[in-house]
Order: C-alpha cells, then structure tokens, then sequence
C-alpha cells in the first residue's frame, strides 16, 4: 500500500474518533488493518537500520498485539525473538525521552534479563495485561502521534 493512502486511512479512523489496536484492527473493513500495514512499511523501509522511533512504534506494536493476543508473558519472554532486555530497556529510554511517560512505565517495568521462553515467576505481577486492556486510547494517541511526527521520515 501507498504511504499516502496509509496516512489518509490514519486520518479517517481519527476523523471517526475511532480508536485502533495492534490485535482485532481498527475501524471499518477498509481500514482495519492500517496498523499491520505501518508495521510492514516501517519494517521494510528500515530493514538495514532501525531508526530509535521506529524501533520503538515496532515493539509497542508487538508489545499490544502479543498481549492481547497471547498475554504479555509472551512479548516479555521474547518467544517471537524481537523483544530481549536490551530492546525492551532501549526503547523504554526513547519512550521516556520523548515524553511517552504514560506508556514507557507499564512497558518497562515488566522488562526482566530472562532467557527466551522463561519469564521470572516471582516478576508476574508485573506483567501488564490489564493496563494494556484499560489503555486502549492511550496506546492508539501513541501511534498517530509518533506516525505524525515521522510522516516525513516515511515519505
């Protein structure tokens, strides 16, 4: 898809007050998948060189879709091999500094130094599938915002 059409299918879901998730979509069936689709872009544009904001759109997108879908165990676990400690720990660094404070802390605080699969035990209670689920809104301010901010970057 065009990069054009993925900015105009951003503005419409906004136009609807709408609010869009990495897992189950977002708005109509013309745009339900524009999320997956930036995902894609980004990740193909940046194949040789992740850019720090579009590493970090990448890992809250995974990071909202894996616990949607699977639970957060499964980002913090790093079972899909795209989201070990140091990722986790870069990316909260760029959230803080650039005043996504309101995501950088639940996406942070579950980060544990563990080996792929093993989530510590005694750290479950960290894990934020219920913060995930009750900020909906804020996580989807997150991505029109920094795909804004970045639209040059795409173009």
């Amino acid at each position: 898809m065009d990069i054009r059409e993925l900015y105009s299918d951003l503005r419409q879901i906004q136009n609807r007050e709408e609010t869009g998730k990495a897992y189950d979509g977002c708005g109509t069936v013309e745009d339900w998948d524009v999320l997956v689709e930036f995902f894609e872009y980004v990740a193909e544009k940046y194949k040789d060189s992740m850019s720090p904001w579009a590493e970090a759109f990448m890992q809250v997108v995974s990071w909202q879709f894996q616990t949607m879908y699977e639970g957060a165990e499964t980002y913090y676990s790093n079972e899909y091999g795209d989201s070990d400690y140091v990722t986790i720990t870069r990316v909260t660094a760029f959230l803080r500094e650039n005043g996504y404070d309101e995501i950088a802390e639940p996406y942070g605080l579950a980060a544990a130094d563990c080996e792929q699969y093993q989530y510590p035990k005694d750290k479950m209670d960290l894990l934020p599938d219920d913060w995930i689920e009750t900020h909906e809104q804020v996580i989807w301010d997150f991505y029109v915002d920094i795909l804004e901010k970045h639209k040059e970057d795409l173009a």
